[in-house]
Formats: C-alpha cells, sequence, structure tokens
C-alpha cells in the first residue's frame, strides 16, 4: 500500500509540475504531517 501511495505522489508531483510550467499557479505545497494534524471536515454542511 506503501508503494502505491508514493506511486500516486510522484503522479501528482509530475501533474503539477506540467501544470505550473505551463503558468497555472500550481497546489499550494502541504506536508502530510501537517495535513494529519488537522481535524477532518464534515463534508455537505
Amino acid at each position: 500500500m506503501t508503494r502505491d501511495l508514493d506511486m500516486l505522489k510522484i503522479d501528482i508531483d509530475v501533474i503539477d509540475t506540467m501544470i505550473r510550467l505551463r503558468g497555472a499557479p500550481g497546489a499550494p505545497q502541504v506536508q502530510a504531517e501537517e495535513a494529519a494534524e488537522r481535524p477532518a471536515e464534515p463534508e455537505g454542511e
């Protein structure tokens, strides 16, 4: 599972790089630890 997540992150990083090379602002950089510390936001509210 960890390998799959690593491969997914690489894919996302490549897509983000291509978007930035085309001149559009990319996604903000968020560290995994910071995202894990935030409480989950309820959906549908």
